[in-house]
Formats: C-alpha cells, structure tokens, sequence
C-alpha cells in the first residue's frame, strides 16, 4: 500500500511540474515575437555589414608575379590572416546559443530517521523538483544582448579586413617601387658601362690619361655596390609584402609599371559616400547598439529569477502520502539592479561619445588624405616639369664637351649620377603619390575587395 501511494505521489508531482513548465515556455514562446524592434533593425539599409565568410584555403601554388588587382584577391583567398579574423564571428554566434540556453531542472531527495527508538517510530522520504523560471524577460534580453555583440563582432571584422587591405596594397607599392629602383640602376649601369667605353678608346687613342680610365673604372665598381644594395633591398620588399599577406616562404615580384591610380581628390563627396559604408563608423555604431541592449538587459536582470518547486513526501508510519508545490524569489532588499542599469547607461555614453569621436576621425583622415594625395601630385608635376625634361638635353651637352676636350671626365661622370639621381627621385615621388592614393582608397572605403 506505502509503495502505491508513493508511486501515486511521485507521478502527480512529476504531472504538475511538466505542466508548470510547459506554461511557461509556451508563454515565453508568445512573447518573444512581440519584442520591440532594436536601435540596429532601424539603420539604413547600406550600413549592415554581410556575414564574414573564411578566406578559401587553396593548394594552388602562389603565382610568381603579382598584379596590382590580384592583391586583395590573395588578401582575402589566401592569406590566413583573414581567416583567423573571421573565426572571431563564429565564437560570437556561439555566444549567441549559448544566451539562449535554459536553466536545468534538479532533483533532490531527503531521508529523514529517528535515532534511538524503537520500532514505533517510521522513516519519512522527500523527493522533489526545482526548476528556475525567468518570467521578466531575461532570456530574451540575453539573445537580444549577444546579438547585439555578434553585429559589433561583425564590424569589427571588416574594419581589421579593411586595414589589412590597405596594409596589403601599401606592401605592393613598396614592392614596386624597389623593382623600379633597381631598374634604374641597372639602366645606369649601361650608360656607366658606354663612358667607360668612350674613356677607353680615348685613352687608347692618347686623347686622355690612363687616370680617366682608371677613375670611370672606380665609378663603376661604386655603382655595382649600389645597384646590389638594390638587389637586397628588393628582397627585403618582396619578403616584407608576403608577411602582411602571412605566406612565409614566397618571394613574389610586383607585375606592372609604377604607375599612380585615378583617384578622386574631390573631399566633400568621398565622405558622403563613406560616412554610409565605412567599417569604422559601422563599428561605432554597432557599439552603441550593443550597450544600448546592455541597458534592456540590466532591467530585465533585475527582477530575480523565480524558483519552482514540486515533490512528494511520504512517510513509512500509516504509509502517508503528501504533495507539496512551491515557488521561491530572492527579496530585492539590497540590491535591485541600480547599479547594474547605471553602468550600462555610462557604457552607453561612453559608446556614443567613442562613436562621434571615431566619426570625427574619419572625416579627418580623409580630408588630410586629399590634401596630401593633392600635394604629391602637385610636387611630382613640378618636378617633371622643372628637372626631369632637361636631363636628355644636358646629357648630350655633357658627352659632347667631354669628347671635343672641353670639359673633364668628372663633368661627365658628373652628369651621369645627377641622372641616376634624378631616376631614383622620380620613383620616390611616384611612390609616395600612390602610398597617398592608397590612403584616400582606404579612408573612403573604395578599396574593393573580390565578391565573396
């Protein structure tokens, strides 16, 4: 009879509980739908930024050449750099289930006995249930919260793809560059190589001494040192644009001229168009949209979270039977979440205050890229003008004095390096007019990585 009607018991606590439960999931469940929108689900339409997808591991062997446009397609194919960025956003999706979760029920059972009586006496037995229920919202704040975060994740993603773009392309100008000097000074090393010629014949006729032949000798040697410095510099470069991309053990060389990109230098219509799409001001925002979800739930945090509880107890004298159903909360006595909803309301401005700063940043970044990007155009037009059309002419004034014997072969040599000179300044200047129009790409969001 004791064993039937504690079977009886158990079964009826069990059949309450589960209904207890179902209740309030179904309630959660009518809920969750009638959730007031987000601060993010109202943005304008060209700011959410797409789900970061992995750069595509390939065992294709990496081209010996490289294009100005191949760059950011090896950026976001092959470098692993990319693709330890996006595994960030599935640590935050993650964290996304994970705030969804449900507490656990529990089961715990108590015995309870007489010491140093007799037979007259029985043994009582407690089982019961506690189930947590949160009835102020607080699941879907989390989820609502963790959301929030994974967007700010997102952002934060393309803002670190961005830079290594723009890290990527400034790499290739360098690379660039270095190939041109080296270009240069292997073209020098042909004119060196045609004085000499001119010197020896000279010398062999009786023209000049044995002294020109021996100092255009040194000059060549001097120019050899240099142009092998040059070699190593390219090294250096061509090493150096592989780490940003992070594929040790390549060596490529940059295909194409050192040539400067047509880019706008028109200042108020670059940010009109970036203010809407730029990484750094998507992220800002995103920030703001995370610690206002902060704020809704602190509040729903507040209210503690209901405990249900449900068993049996039976009792071995007479084979009594007895049910029992229980609800426990905390008492907010000294603590009622105040503090809690202060510190997400000071996160909150101290996110919108980042955000403008950020935003004030970025304007000024732009506007300072123009101005520079308009200043080296400008000193490069100068110096093609002012220096770089007369050096054929004074080249050929050169040869000529030193071959009729009215000029030294210093005077000559002379002319030489002030070509070499002029070459080499020439490649700095186109270098730096494309490291600023990379600035203005990447500080208006023109840099356009491939179609993922």
């Amino acid at each position: 009879m004791m064993r039937s009607s504690f079977r009886v018991g158990v079964v009826g606590a069990c059949a309450g509980l589960w209904l207890a439960l179902h209740s309030e999931v179904a309630r959660a469940q009518t809920q969750a739908p009638a959730q007031a929108p987000t601060q993010a689900s109202m943005q304008p339409a060209a700011q959410p930024l797409a789900q970061p997808q992995p750069a595509r591991a390939s065992n294709a062997p990496l081209p010996a050449e490289v294009r100005w446009q191949d760059v950011l397609t090896l950026v976001h194919e092959r470098s692993p750099r990319v693709r330890a960025l996006v595994s960030q956003n599935a640590v935050a999706h993650a964290d996304v289930g994970v705030a969804g979760v449900r507490p656990n029920p529990s089961l715990g059972y108590t015995g309870f006995g007489r010491i140093g009586h007799g037979d007259n006496y029985g043994t009582q037995h407690q089982i019961g249930f506690e189930q947590p229920l949160w009835l102020a919202g607080q699941r879907g704040a989390r989820v609502r919260s963790a959301e929030q975060r994974e967007r700010a994740v997102r952002a934060e993603i393309s803002l670190s793809e961005l830079e290594l773009d723009r890290d990527a392309l400034q790499a290739f100008v360098t690379l660039q560059a270095t190939q041109a000097r080296q270009q240069q000074l292997t073209a020098a090393r042909a004119d060196v190589a045609a004085v000499a010629h001119t010197v020896h014949e000279r010398v062999a006729a009786g023209a000049q001494s044995s002294y020109d032949e021996r100092r255009v000798d040194l000059e060549s040697a001097q120019l050899a040192t240099r142009l092998a410095s040059a070699d190593a510099e390219l090294v250096d470069a061509s090493t150096s644009f592989a780490q940003v991309l992070g594929l040790p053990g390549w060596q490529p060389r940059a295909a194409g001229q050192l040539e400067p990109l047509a880019v706008d230098q028109a200042p108020d219509a670059l940010w009109q168009r970036a203010q809407s799409t730029l990484p750094a001001l998507i992220a800002a925002q995103r920030h703001i949209d995370s610690a206002r979800s902060e704020i809704e739930l602190a509040r729903a945090e507040r209210w503690g979270e209901l405990t249900l509880s449900g068993g049996t107890f039976l009792t071995s004298d007479k084979g009594s039977v007895s049910a029992f159903l229980g609800v426990s909360a905390p008492l907010p006595i000294f603590n009622f979440g105040g503090a809690a909803i202060d510190r997400a309301h000071a996160a909150l401005a101290q996110a919108e205050a980042e955000g403008a700063a950020t935003r004030a940043s970025a304007q000024a970044s732009l506007a300072g890229a123009v101005s520079v990007l308009a200043a080296r155009r400008a000193a490069l037009a100068d110096y093609d003008t002012a220096v770089l059309q007369h050096l054929p002419e004074l080249r050929t004034m050169a040869e000529d004095a030193y071959k009729s014997g009215k000029a030294s072969l210093l005077e000559l040599l002379d002319s030489v390096r002030s070509n070499i000179d002029v070459q080499l300044q020439r490649v700095d200047l186109l270098s730096s007019v494309m490291s600023a129009e990379v600035d203005v790409l990447a500080a208006a969001d023109l840099l356009q990585p491939p179609t993922k």
